[in-house]
């Protein structure tokens, strides 16, 4: 659902028996989530970010600020015009999980994990396996 969704009926949501999944928009600001300098995980099953085009960087900058500062731990999903040349660098920000768009290659998609030796920007932490 719509983070806009999420935010009006959380406490509703939260109650169901199942999570569910909220869905970001490019223009949507991951902070929003935050109550009290932090955010409340209960009743969220996964994280998703839309790339309207695969030029548009602003996915990437969410998916830190989900990470990095709000301290999501669970599946955070790249959506819409997701290619398999762009699955690499979104890994490196905290996706680990993608929907590629039609027409590409899941088995590529695996097998770009392995064409780049070198990085040139930081990546997001990786959470100790326990």
């Amino acid at each position: 659902m719509p983070l806009s969704t999420w935010l009006e009926a959380k406490d509703t949501l939260r109650a169901r028996r199942h999570p569910v999944g909220i869905l970001f928009g490019p223009d949507d600001d991951p902070r929003e989530l935050a109550e009290d300098g932090k955010f409340d995980v209960d009743g969220v099953a996964l994280i998703a970010v839309d790339f309207p085009v695969y030029t548009d960087g602003r996915g990437y900058s969410i998916a830190q600020v989900l990470r990095t500062r709000l301290g999501w731990r669970g599946e955070l999903r790249a959506v819409g015009d997701v290619m398999i040349d762009t699955i690499h660098y979104q890994a490196r920000c905290g996706f680990d999980s993608f929907l590629l768009k039609p027409g590409h290659d899941p088995q590529l998609g695996l097998q770009a994990f392995q064409l780049f030796t070198a990085h040139y920007q930081k990546t997001y932490p990786k959470p100790a396996a326990a």
